[in-house]
């Protein structure tokens, strides 16, 4: 079974188990996966690519998005990473961000873009 097959059927089984009124249907970034990468998944585009896959939301390095962004998806994987745990959609999103970058997630639209992280004024 390959992991995007057993991504696929995790979210189903939470659908079946949280019918209509789980946390799943209302926000697939909440749906549990078990953090696995194929060896072919070498880079933080790749990684977020394959989380998402599952879900409605998509990558974009279109604007708004910052214009570094499509450095940030070229960008190696941070490690450690989380190997073989549990963890949210969104949690396994964040894992593979790199410390210097954010994760920008619109709702809305269902995108998901890369900018470089700023400090809040002051604390820089």
């Amino acid at each position: 079974m390959t992991q995007v097959v057993r991504i696929i059927f995790i979210l189903v089984v939470s659908l079946w188990v949280y019918p209509l009124t789980g946390w799943a249907i209302t926000d697939p970034l909440n749906a549990q996966v078990r953090f696995s990468l194929p060896d072919s998944v070498e880079t933080v585009g790749q990684a977020l690519t394959y989380f998402l896959a599952p879900s409605q939301y998509r990558l974009t390095t279109l604007p708004p998005a910052s214009p570094k962004a499509r450095e940030g998806l070229r960008a190696a994987l941070p490690f450690p990473l989380p190997i073989q745990r549990v963890l949210t959609v969104k949690e396994a999103l964040l894992a593979v961000t790199p410390e210097a970058w954010s994760l920008v997630i619109d709702r809305e639209n269902k995108l998901i873009a890369l900018m470089p992280y700023q400090p809040p004024p002051g604390q820089e």
